[in-house]
């Protein structure tokens, strides 16, 4: 056994369920998935092992697993077989191209890793360590929610996105599809997945197993510490209850933007995605600032049109009592805080500003990245 592995029980969990909600920036699936996934986790353990990234060892191999779909339709449908059978599809797979090559030493995935932050993809990780009884890493590829693969570091690194599997809920046996994608551009298997499971066959939902690289190439291209990060969010949450918000900006380094009710939300669901307009009204000023969508937040501006944060930066909802919000989850009438974090250094690179410029031009939006800390000075 690997002596390094460490544990989150049950509390933990909880944690990270509530801080992983809140740091996906609207996305990584609705707090009910990960409610339901982590019920899951329950049957198989009271505890989820998992490792830090700089200690895994440099030749264990892992995939990288993702909730493909729009979070609406992941409510409806649910997310419990599917993370696991994309990981043992595509383990197997792997497995019989070495077996073809000549390699006679047996392959087996030894940690999984998930594809960005957020209650869908950390849990549905967890949830397939728990039932292979193996480690999730402690980190993502990005540090926040992203709408399209390749947003994520390991696309930006060039880590071979194929053999990608792609996975219904439903088990083939029952109906359901598997599906093995073999492409060197992480944009267009992600193109290719959008296109198939709009379909019936998937209803908008799947768990997508790509990305399988040894530690050493992990470590290299990873936003390390982002579990633990949700779990100490989660835990201010608790502990601090009313107090939580000032709390955590001040542990996030964090920026206050806004603060109303939820006054309209105009939500469409095409291609794999939630397109949306939230608008946010302060019963006091009666100041409006309006937040764009693309699954996650991409850009929140007032209602003088100025930029209040632009993505790559993070931003995201909380109330006044601590509880966390995505898009699938807040109703017109919430009241909400919006809250700006700055971006992993990791994914403020030009690869990753012209990436999320290119998302928001897709929504109408012609504005240029500019660091939040920039834009609050």
């Amino acid at each position: 056994m690997n002596r390094n592995l460490q544990y989150f029980n049950q509390e933990d969990l909880n944690d990270i369920l509530n801080g992983s909600v809140f740091l996906a920036c609207g996305g990584g699936g609705a707090k009910e998935n990960g409610r339901i996934l982590l019920n899951n986790i329950l049957q198989h353990t009271d505890k989820v092992a998992y490792i830090n990234p700089s200690d895994v060892d440099k030749d264990s191999y892992m995939p990288v697993l993702a909730g493909m779909g729009a979070p609406e339709a992941f409510k409806k449908i649910g997310f419990e077989n599917a993370p696991k059978s994309s990981f043992e599809l595509q383990q197997s797979i792997i497995k019989k191209d070495l077996l073809d090559k000549g390699y006679k030493d047996n392959f087996e995935f030894e940690h999984t890793v998930p594809v960005e932050s957020g209650a869908i993809p950390f849990f549905m990780s967890m949830l397939v360590a728990a039932q292979k009884e193996i480690a999730v890493v402690n980190g993502d590829g990005g540090g926040r929610a992203f709408p399209k693969l390749e947003m994520s570091t390991f696309a930006a690194e060039n880590i071979p996105v194929s053999p990608a599997v792609l996975v219904s809920e439903q088990s083939v046996e029952n109906g359901g599809t598997s599906l093995m994608f073999n492409h060197n551009s992480p944009k267009n298997i992600d193109n290719l997945t959008r296109a198939v499971i709009d379909t019936e066959n998937f209803n908008n939902v799947a768990a997508l197993s790509s990305f399988s690289m040894n530690g050493e190439v992990m470590q290299q291209v990873i936003v390390p510490n982002t579990i633990t990060r949700a779990k100490d969010v989660g835990k201010i949450l608790r502990e601090y209850s009313s107090d939580s918000l000032w709390r955590v900006i001040e542990y996030l380094n964090a920026y206050h933007l806004f603060k109303g009710y939820v006054a309209d939300i105009s939500m469409e669901t095409k291609n794999g995605f939630d397109f949306g307009k939230i608008i946010i009204k302060d019963s006091n000023t009666e100041k409006i600032a309006t937040v764009l969508t693309h699954n996650e937040n991409l850009i929140v501006f007032s209602d003088e049109n100025i930029p209040l944060a632009i993505a790559p930066d993070s931003i995201c909802y909380m109330n006044d009592l601590g509880e966390t919000f995505s898009n699938a989850d807040i109703k017109v009438g919430d009241f909400i805080n919006i809250v700006g974090i700055p971006a992993a250094k990791k994914i403020r690179t030009p690869y990753f500003i012209n990436i999320f410029e290119e998302a928001l031009r897709a929504l109408g939006h012609q504005d240029s990245y500019i660091p939040i800390e920039e834009l609050q000075a």
